[in-house]
């Protein structure tokens, strides 16, 4: 799951900052030095997860420029693996025009109690988070509940057959 730390108006107005910073600089203002840097950080600053399954660890960090900046930490123990439908909307209102963005994703998520849990991944296509689900599911050896149809299903795992 890759996920910019800003949402798109502002990376837009840091590749603005950006220009604006390199047009100071040009002129000879010492305002560039501050305008690009912070343009910078609002262009490309990411947050992103890795997960280590053979390990059974995890980390989250921050991405700037090929730089990551995050601990791995184990993953605690959890009840199971959960993949959902997740729903948002966002809404737009200029004088008396209002415009909504609704958007459907299916999300995986580690749950480890009723309000902790860690979030896994982010996927458009049902069939593919389902697996991504399932793989995670198998590798921690716990169970995978399928509620992306409004029922809650847990789906059975076919465990690996060991050759003898």
């Amino acid at each position: 799951m890759k996920n910019n730390f800003f949402p798109l108006q502002f990376v837009i107005l840091g590749y603005l900052l950006i220009g604006f910073g390199i047009y100071f600089l040009i002129r000879g203002d010492w305002v560039g030095f501050i305008m690009i840097p912070a343009g910078m950080g609002f262009s490309f600053l990411i947050i992103n997860q890795k997960f280590d399954l053979e390990n059974k660890k995890y980390r989250e960090y921050y991405g700037f420029l090929g730089l990551k900046f995050g601990k791995w930490k184990d993953i605690p123990m959890i009840e199971y693996v959960s993949v959902f439908l997740e729903r948002s909307v966002q809404g737009k209102n200029v004088v008396s025009i209002s415009s909504y963005h609704a958007e459907e994703n299916f999300k995986i998520d580690l749950i480890i109690s009723k309000t902790e849990r860690i979030e896994a991944g982010l996927e458009k296509e049902r069939d593919a988070a389902l697996e991504k689900g399932k793989e995670i599911a198998k590798a921690l050896d716990k169970k995978l509940l399928d509620y992306t149809s409004g029922k809650p299903v847990w789906v059975e795992l076919q465990k690996e057959k060991t050759k003898k």
